[in-house]
């Protein structure tokens, strides 16, 4: 029942949101230091994003398609780890960004039940950004790996970081928008 051009445009910007997918990789692969043909991160993400957002747990999912995909390629399990830790960690931070903006700028009212001491979400966007502004601090600030016990977690650079906020930023935008091109006209 929706007009044939709300589908198409639907369509169109979930096309786009595909073509945004590969940043991750992208990303990633520049983060581990291997270079690998576009169109087989490009297959990676668009197959592991696919899989995970439809069967579910993207985690293992995902991981299981890239892995599938990027062995294949002589790219070991170790790399194919940090690959999806990459991407993830990338979702998750844009996750994070836009959250904090939208709290802080467009606070929704909570429910008065909840009995929290706060009204809004605005101070749930202010956290969520002091998160993300430690984060970014960390990754300015810090040239030696992270150590978690005997694990070392080495950071992206500054500009790998803004590469994540970017490409996750614009991957949730374009998913918002798709459906929000779906939604019936009569809704307010």
């Amino acid at each position: 029942e929706l007009p044939s051009v709300r589908v198409a445009l639907a369509l169109g910007i979930a096309s786009c949101g595909c073509l945004v997918l590969a940043g991750y990789g992208l990303l990633a692969f520049r983060f581990i230091g291997r270079t690998v043909p576009f169109r087989n991160f490009a297959l990676a993400s668009f197959i592991s994003n696919a899989l995970g957002n439809n069967v579910g747990n993207i985690l293992v999912t995902g991981a299981a398609v890239r892995y599938w995909i990027y062995t294949s390629l002589g790219i070991s399990a170790a790399e194919v780890a940090k690959v999806v830790l990459f991407c993830s960690l990338g979702f998750w931070l844009g996750f994070v960004a836009l959250g904090a903006l939208l709290f802080i700028v467009a606070p929704i009212a909570l429910p008065a039940a909840l009995d929290l001491p706060a009204a809004t979400t605005r101070p749930i966007g202010l956290m969520l950004l002091a998160l993300l502004g430690s984060y970014l601090v960390l990754v300015g600030t810090r040239r030696t790996p992270v150590r978690l016990g005997a694990w070392q977690l080495a950071l992206p650079s500054s500009g790998l970081t803004a590469g994540q906020l970017i490409v996750a930023s614009l991957d949730l935008c374009l998913m918002g928008m798709t459906l929000y091109v779906l939604l019936p006209a009569a809704l307010d």
